[in-house]
C-alpha cells in the first residue's frame, strides 16, 4: 500500500493496512511472514536557492574542506539494527529534482523491514507496524532540525462563515 497527498494520520492509515492485510489473510494461508517494509519516502522541498544542508537537517553528509562547497549530488546513509537483528532500519538522504528552479528539494528515505531470515507470526503484524512507526517517527524526527520541522506545522483550516 501506499499513502499520498493527502496524507492522512498514521492511526488511519495502518488501519488500511491491516484491512488489506486482514483480506489477504482471507485468501491466503501463511504460518509466517518473511517479508515485511513499512518506507517513509519523504520528498522536502525547500523555498531557497542554495541550502545548507546543516541548516535542516541533523543527517547529513559532511565533506572534507579540499571539496567543491556544493556538491553536484549527493547520497549518504546508514542501516541500523533493532529487536537482536530481527529489523533493520535504512536511511538515505539524497537531493531530488525540485518543482523550481528558485528550490532545492531532497528525499529522505527511511525503510524499516524485517531482516532476511526472520519471520513473525500473522498474528504479530499489527504490533509489527506499530514498532516499525515508532522507529521510523523517531528517526524521522532525529534526522531533521526545528528549522525543517517548523515548516512541516499543521495549519489547520479555519472555516469562513457564509454571508
Amino acid at each position: 500500500m501506499s499513502c499520498q497527498k493527502p496524507y492522512v494520520h498514521w492511526e488511519a492509515f495502518s488501519a488500511q493496512i491491516r484491512g488489506a492485510f486482514d483480506r489477504f489473510r482471507e485468501v491466503v494461508s501463511a504460518d509466517a511472514i518473511g517479508t515485511m517494509n513499512l518506507r517513509y519516502v519523504n520528498l522536502i522541498e525547500i523555498p531557497e536557492r542554495e541550502v545548507t544542508l546543516s541548516d535542516y537537517f541533523a543527517f547529513y553528509p559532511t565533506l572534507p574542506p579540499e571539496l567543491p562547497r556544493v556538491p553536484a549530488g549527493f547520497i549518504t546513509g546508514c542501516e541500523f539494527a533493532f529487536h537482536n537483528n530481527r529489523d533493520n532500519c535504512r536511511v538515505e538522504l539524497t537531493d531530488a529534482v525540485p518543482g523550481s528552479t528558485e528550490n532545492n528539494a531532497f528525499l529522505l528515505n527511511i525503510d524499516y523491514y524485517l531482516t532476511e531470515g526472520q519471520q513473525i507470526p500473522p498474528d504479530g503484524v499489527a504490533d509489527w507496524l506499530e514498532i516499525a512507526h515508532t522507529h521510523v517517527r523517531d528517526i524521522f524526527e532525529a534526522c531533521i532540525k526545528d528549522t525543517l520541522r517548523d515548516r512541516f506545522t499543521i495549519r489547520e483550516e479555519v472555516p469562513v462563515a457564509a454571508r
